[in-house]
């Protein structure tokens, strides 16, 4: 109600803020994420997230409580990014590929950035310097994997079935690919503009909040502020690593049912600490 209020009482301001974050999404997130999110698509889609389902691991089995699948899986939703991950980790517990447990541990491990986006995209916002946006993309993967042994739930459970290999031709996959790929951008969309209108309407002073809410339109704040390359490139790290209340309830939308809010979260900020204290010796050796 009141952020409709807001929008009403300052149309020409929201609907800036709402130009802006499309102009942002059309030059950075579109041209960076959609061939991560159709190539993962296609993966998972081609039965890439099912080897591995009946082979033992000892690595894995330690780490996660899993078998080789858990590899897998992870190569998806790492070159997929969030909400994708989720979407595709949800669809594996739902066929009983994976049981409860080894899905909410999943999605703690594969709820991370597309490295589209941070190699793309977060380079610019630190001063052009690649070296920086794989050392970002180092400790954003690290972190999320920490995080995920952290919160393991090993209940020494096996998955109800054996998920079968797709039949269909590749030209099939990969129009299901694109087709769920650009449903998923346009949300992408959808969302940044609302939650860059809400930020638009925050005092000045609390314009570092905006990291919190909206991951994007944060790190080009971020990016823009007049601090060392170093210190920037921690301060990303941190800002998608957390990945702001705008992607966590999209992936939500698939994964509610897995890990309430609250603790999907609370996850999402140890995995923020975590990966910004990896990427911290910048501070001093950069």
């Amino acid at each position: 109600m009141i952020y409709l209020v807001l929008v009403l009482a300052s149309p020409a301001k929201a609907a800036q803020a709402a130009t802006d974050a499309l102009l942002l999404w059309f030059t950075r997130v579109l041209p960076t994420l959609m061939p991560c999110f159709i190539g993962a698509l296609l993966l998972e889609k081609s039965g890439v997230t099912q080897l591995g389902q009946n082979r033992p691991l000892a690595l894995t089995q330690r780490l996660f409580g899993m078998n080789a699948q858990a590899l897998a899986l992870l190569a998806v939703c790492f070159c997929a990014g969030f909400p994708t991950g989720a979407k595709v980790i949800c669809e594996q517990q739902s066929k009983g590929a994976l049981t409860r447990a080894q899905a909410r541990t999943m999605l703690t491990a594969g709820s991370v950035v597309s490295p589209g986006f941070i190699l793309g995209s977060l380079g610019a916002m630190t001063l052009g310097q690649p070296r920086l946006g794989t050392a970002i993309l180092a400790a954003h993967w690290l972190g999320a994997l920490l995080c995920a042994v952290l919160f393991a739930e090993k209940d020494g459970r096996t998955p109800q079935n054996a998920a079968q290999m797709p039949t269909a031709s590749f030209s099939e996959l990969l129009c299901q690919a694109i087709g769920q790929s650009s449903g998923a951008m346009l949300s992408v969309a959808a969302a940044m503009a609302f939650f860059s209108v809400l930020i638009r309407f925050l005092p000045q002073r609390f314009f570092l909040l905006s990291a919190i809410l909206e991951m994007t339109c944060g790190c080009s704040y971020l990016g823009a502020l007049p601090l060392p390359a170093a210190v920037k490139a921690v301060a990303l790290c941190a800002a998608v690593s957390f990945g702001g209340l705008c992607l966590g309830m999209q992936a939500l939308t698939y994964a509610s049912h897995l890990l309430p809010a609250g603790s999907y979260f609370l996850r999402k900020a140890v995995h923020s600490v975590i990966s910004a204290l990896l990427l911290a010796p910048l501070l001093f050796w950069g």
